[in-house]
């Protein structure tokens, strides 16, 4: 069995501490979260030296935030979260920063990410983004941890092999697609076939008729357009 590229610390160091955050439950007010936050931070910051040389992925530390319930603050109370509104969501961030600064940065940025969709998405979507975030007690921060892990979400939607999943948050804008050359003929040659007002046109409408040299046919606008350009 091949290596993982990154070593990633045991979550089974902390088990004690687990055992007892799951047993409390989770805090209540924000008071409580605030001192929930304090403990975690406290905890964290006995090793927290050593575990910057070591460099490890965080997956300890990472299931030890989950176990304390930091991860859920502001989730739905309806779906297992702490129901809390952001000004708490920042002074919990700041004191587990104050035992380990990495991992507050990274509890901010789950939960600014398991946030967003209340933000740039539907209600619907947001409502879908926070079930599954909180029930699951996923952690928005895959690029900190192994990808074989099972601590982070990525899309909980099923993927289809013949193209790209949809992702849970979409961009309020898709990029626009390069048109193809066939479409770019054809949006360029069409004015000049079909505009009124072409060179060509001003100097047919001003030529003197005659019988001998009849004029040629004016341009048919059904020929000119195409299913691409009616489209575009």
């Amino acid at each position: 069995m091949s290596k993982p590229l990154r070593e990633y610390t045991d979550p089974r160091v902390y088990d004690t501490y687990h055992k007892q955050f799951e047993a409390a439950g989770l805090p209540k007010t924000q008071t409580e979260w605030v001192e929930r936050a304090r403990q975690v931070a406290e905890i964290l910051a006995q090793d927290g030296a050593q575990r910057d040389i070591e460099n490890k992925s965080p997956r300890a530390e990472v299931s030890l935030l989950k176990s304390a319930g930091l991860t859920k603050v502001l989730g739905p109370k309806k779906y297992g979260g702490g129901g809390e509104a952001w000004d708490t969501g920042y002074k919990v961030i700041r004191e587990v920063a104050k035992g380990d600064g990495s991992l507050g940065m990274l509890l901010g940025y789950h939960l600014l990410w398991s946030t967003t969709a209340n933000v740039v998405g539907t209600a619907e979507q947001a409502e879908n983004v926070q079930q599954v975030i909180t029930e699951n007690n996923y952690v928005c921060c895959p690029p900190l941890l192994h990808p074989n892990q099972s601590e982070h979400i990525t899309n909980p939607q099923p993927s289809s092999s013949a193209a790209p999943s949809t992702p849970v948050i979409a961009t309020s804008k898709s990029p626009p697609q390069a048109p193809t050359s066939s479409s770019t003929a054809t949006k360029i040659s069409t004015p000049a076939a079909s505009s009124p007002t072409s060179p060509s046109s001003k100097a047919s409408s001003k030529a003197p008729k005659t019988t001998s040299s009849p004029s040629s046919p004016p341009p048919n606008p059904t020929t000119s357009s195409s299913p691409i350009t009616g489209t575009a």
